[in-house]
């Protein structure tokens, strides 16, 4: 196993998930397939998954092997997965969007859009403007 070198590089790979999934009612308005997503983060050697949902934040650290096996489970449960990679450099500005769960994954990644606020949205952000690669 590798040992921790305490730091994070500036671009890392992240894996957002979505999902159909909801508990609310009221979100059954969002595309279906788009209702709810989840960040899984490279953090070398390890990966951090944050689940954010309306009453808390979920957050587990996975190994290489543990993420492989995930990504798995998360296929046989439905949901869509896209490889992306966290922008360099932080950003100097302060997100004032409601926190949801496009709101962790867009922190995440490092992105800062007011025009985001679906779960879908944020797919069609990231597959227009080649975050992932």
């Amino acid at each position: 196993m590798n040992k921790p070198t305490g730091q994070i590089p500036l671009r890392r790979s992240v894996i957002i998930a979505y999902t159909n999934r909801t508990s609310f009612a009221w979100l059954r308005w969002l595309r279906p397939g788009f209702r709810h997503c989840v960040a899984i983060s490279s953090a070398p050697p390890y990966w951090v998954l944050v689940d954010p949902m309306s009453n808390r934040l979920s957050h587990s650290v996975l190994d290489t092997r543990g993420v492989a096996d995930y990504l798995v489970t998360l296929h046989q449960n439905g949901y869509r997965c896209q490889l992306a990679h966290t922008l360099q450099g932080p950003s100097r500005e302060i997100s004032i969007m409601p926190y949801t769960c496009t709101e962790a994954a867009k922190r995440t990644l490092g992105v800062l859009s007011y025009r985001i606020w679906t779960p879908y949205q944020l797919f069609r952000h990231i597959k227009e403007n080649i975050l992932t690669t």
